[in-house]
C-alpha cells in the first residue's frame, strides 16, 4: 500500500524536477521507470502500465496551467490516486476484493475525496458488506452532493438492506441533482414494488420506456408489475415484445405462458411452456425453470382419449388372411357378427400392402 511517507517522497522527487526558484521550468517527460525507484516494491502496481496516468501527468502539457507549487502538487496527487483507482479495478476484476479494499483504505489515508469513498463503497458492495458500502457512498455525497456516481449504487445498497422508502427518497434527491438520470426510474420502481405500490412502479417504468423505447429491462419489469396487478394481457404484450427482440430467453416464454394460462388460453400456454422447456433443457443456469416448465407441460397436456367399451364392441373386427387361405367361420359366428370386415392383402405385393393400410385408415 502507498503510505503517506512514500507519497511525500514521490511528490518531493517530482517537485525537484519540476520547480526551481519558485518558477515552473520546462518539465522533461518522465516514464514509469523514472518514478518506480521512489516507490517501495510492495507499492508497485502489477506492471508498469499501471503508471500510465502518472506518465501522462508529467508531460509538460499536463502541468503548464499549474499556477503554483501547491497546484502542481495537487495535480500530481490526483494522478497518483487515479493510478491506484486503476489498481483497485484490476484487483476487483481478478476477484481479489480484500486486496482491493486494502488499496482503497490507503487512498483514503491520502485524501478523503468523494471518488476515494466511491471506490471504498464499490469494493464493500462487491464483498456484500452492505452497511460499510452505504456509509462510504453516503459519505461521498455528504462531501459533494453533486457527485452523481454514488447515488445509484447507494440506492441499490439501500434496497438490499430492505429499506424501500429510503430508496425512494434517495431517488428523488438524485432527480433534483440531475433529472436526466433515467436509470433511477427503474430503481424507484423496484422500491415501489417492494412496498406493493405496483401502479406507481408501472408509472415509473412506463416513463422510462417513453424515454427509451428499446429499454429491455424496463419492459421486463413492467411485465412483472402488470402480472402483479392481474393485467395479464398487457403483460403478454410486453413479454411478446421481449421475445421479438430475443427469442432465446426461456424466462420470457415461461412468464408469458403463465399469463396465457390465467387468460384461459391453454393451447398458447402449452406452446410457450414447451418452448421454455426446450430452451432451458441444455442450460444449467435454467435448471429450475426447466423443471417448472416441464411440470406445466405435463399438467396442461390433454390425456390420450381411450375408446369407450361400447365402441370397441360395436367396431367390426378386421381379419387378414394369407394368400390361398380360406375363411372358416362357424355359422353362429357369422350370424352374431354380420358386419365382420375381411381384408385380404397380397403381402408379397407393395401395392397390396399400401392398399391394406389405406383401407385401415379409411
Amino acid at each position: 500500500m502507498l503510505k503517506r511517507g512514500t507519497f511525500f517522497i514521490v511528490v518531493g522527487f517530482l517537485m525537484i524536477n519540476l520547480i526551481t526558484n519558485g518558477r515552473m521550468m520546462q518539465a522533461q517527460p518522465m516514464s514509469p521507470d523514472t518514478l518506480a525507484p521512489a516507490l517501495a516494491p510492495e507499492d508497485q502496481l502489477p506492471d508498469s502500465s499501471g503508471y500510465a496516468f502518472l506518465s501522462e501527468a508529467l508531460f509538460p502539457d499536463s502541468l503548464e496551467q499549474a499556477a503554483s507549487p501547491e497546484e502542481t502538487r495537487a495535480m500530481i496527487q490526483e494522478m497518483v490516486l487515479m493510478a491506484y483507482h486503476e489498481k483497485i479495478e484490476r484487483l476487483m476484476m481478478a476477484g481479489l476484493y480484500k486486496e482491493a479494499l486494502a488499496v482503497s483504505d490507503s487512498t483514503l489515508e491520502l485524501a478523503e475525496t468523494p471518488q476515494n469513498y466511491y471506490y471504498q463503497g464499490l469494493v464493500n458492495e462487491a464483498l456484500t458488506n452492505w452497511r460499510q458500502a452505504e456509509w462510504a457512498y453516503s459519505k461521498a455525497i455528504r462531501i459533494d452532493p453533486g457527485y452523481i456516481e454514488c447515488y445509484q449504487p447507494l440506492i441499490q445498497v439501500v434496497l438490499n438492506l430492505n429499506r424501500p422508502a429510503e430508496a425512494v427518497t434517495w431517488c428523488d434527491r438524485l432527480f433534483e441533482v440531475d433529472p436526466a438520470q433515467t436509470e433511477a426510474l427503474l430503481l424507484r420502481s423496484r422500491a415501489f414494488a417492494m412496498e406493493n405500490e405496483y401502479y406507481e412502479a408501472i408509472e415509473d417504468v412506463s416513463l422510462a420506456i417513453m424515454l427509451d423505447s428499446l429499454w429491455a429491462e424496463a419492459y421486463r419489469l413492467r411485465a412483472l408489475y402488470y402480472m402483479e396487478t392481474r393485467q395479464y394481457q398487457a403483460a403478454v404484450d410486453d413479454w411478446s415484445q421481449l421475445i421479438a427482440w430475443d427469442a432465446g430467453q426461456p424466462e420470457c416464454y415461461l412468464w408469458r405462458a403463465d399469463c396465457f394460462d390465467r387468460l384461459q388460453e391453454s393451447d398458447l400456454a402449452l406452446q410457450d411452456y414447451r418452448r421454455a422447456a426446450e430452451l432451458s433443457a441444455a442450460q444449467p443456469q435454467w435448471a429450475g425453470l426447466y423443471r417448472e416448465a416441464e411440470a406445466a407441460v405435463q399438467l396442461l397436456t390433454p390425456p390420450v382419449e381411450q375408446p369407450a367399451m361400447d365402441t370397441l364392441l360395436l367396431t367390426p373386427p378386421v381379419v387378414q388372411l394369407a394368400p390361398g387361405d380360406s375363411l372358416q367361420l362357424a355359422p353362429n359366428a357369422v350370424s352374431s357378427s354380420p358386419d365382420t370386415l375381411i381384408r385380404i392383402a397380397d403381402r408379397d405385393s407393395i401395392a397390396g400392402k399400401n392398399n391394406f393400410q389405406e383401407d385401415l385408415v379409411n
